[in-house]
């Protein structure tokens, strides 16, 4: 892995910074303070570049963008959630 990039992302803070997450215990069948696998919030050891929004609706800004010691860059659009992928 060369870089890591997150596109609205709960990267950071609690996992209960989203307004989903009562769904993704449903789907995921365990809850958020319990994963099958450790969650690791340290930085990854390669360049890392956080995209957040503060009109996201669905995840926290505080979450989405993390502290300033857990990505190299952070970039702000101004779309909702399902737009990443699409927004200019």
């Amino acid at each position: 892995v060369r870089a890591v990039v997150t596109l609205g992302s709960p990267f950071s803070g609690d996992p209960r910074l989203n307004n989903v997450w009562r769904l993704y215990e449903w789907v995921a069948g365990h809850k958020v303070d319990d994963p099958p696998i450790a969650r690791d919030s340290s930085k990854p050891p390669v360049p890392t570049l956080a995209i957040w929004s503060p009109d996201d609706g669905i995840v926290s800004p505080r979450a989405a963008r993390g502290l300033a010691e857990e990505s190299d860059k952070v970039v702000e659009l101004k779309c909702s959630h399902m737009a990443f992928g699409v927004s200019r």
